[in-house]
């Protein structure tokens, strides 16, 4: 737990988030990364009507992908939220992703990038994300350090309804 709020006090540094893009993304690798993830969630997705984007971190996915449905932004960091305002989201809220402030069955989509890997255990915020996902919906993510097997496999898939 204390390399979780060490990761937590990291993101709310201001020079942190005002190079968080440029650092992740301004290089050709980068500006690769963030095509195929784009290319890949349009893929994905068709036409959802409500999608939460948790964590939203700068607002980078929204400038790329979401300009006809309702998106909402849910990040830890404050600063990360001061930053994402520059986009224009439904609404953008601070809250902890283990514990979001949305009824069951609240969202078409769920698109989580960049996250799981700052964690040992993701299954909490899987099953946080498959409460806040109508029946229907789709949760998006990647992971880095993971298998289906490893968080889960079968058991998961069945918790999850095949999402």
């Amino acid at each position: 737990m204390g390399n979780h709020l060490q990761k937590e006090k990291y993101y709310q540094r201001a020079d942190i988030a005002n190079s968080y893009h440029s650092y992740r993304y301004g290089t050709a690798s980068g500006k690769l990364v963030f095509a195929r993830e784009t290319e890949h969630i349009r893929h994905i997705l068709h036409k959802p009507k409500t999608i939460l984007d948790v964590p939203c971190g700068t607002g980078r996915l929204f400038s790329a992908l979401f300009h006809s449905c309702k998106v909402i932004g849910v990040d830890n960091s404050s600063v990360m939220i001061q930053h994402a305002k520059k986009h224009p989201y439904h609404k953008l809220i601070q809250a902890n992703a283990l514990s979001l402030p949305f009824k069951k069955d609240s969202f078409d989509a769920l698109i989580s990038l960049r996250f799981f890997f700052h964690f040992q255990d993701i299954v909490p915020f899987l099953k946080e994300f498959a409460r806040v996902i109508k029946k229907d919906g789709c949760i998006v993510f990647e992971t880095f350090n993971w298998s289906f097997r490893t968080i889960g496999g079968s058991k998961l898939w069945s918790f999850l309804g095949g999402r």
